[in-house]
């Protein structure tokens, strides 16, 4: 179940990112940071962490959300990456 949600708000993270949204990318992020931390993956919830304060009472992108949601999707590939291996 936290896979699942982890993947639905991986890809509403991106979708927000990508049309722009500040308000929902905070969301998409700051629920990802929650389940990475019910999970102990702590390098994903830092940089999480990282992204959901820059986005923290924006209304608008910050110029630097770019990079935090590639840092973002570094870390979850590796967790993802591991979970397969895992499951192989």
């Amino acid at each position: 179940r936290q896979r699942q949600m982890c993947i639905r708000d991986r890809a509403r993270l991106t979708a927000a990112v990508d049309s722009g949204s500040a308000e929902e990318a905070f969301r998409a992020v700051h629920t990802l940071k929650g389940i990475a931390l019910n999970l102990s993956l702590v390098r994903l919830a830092e940089a999480c962490t990282a992204m959901t304060e820059a986005l923290r009472g924006s209304a608008v992108m910050p110029d630097n959300v770019r990079a935090l949601h590639d840092a973002v999707a570094r870390e979850y590939a590796l967790v993802t990456e591991t979970l397969s291996q895992l499951e192989a």
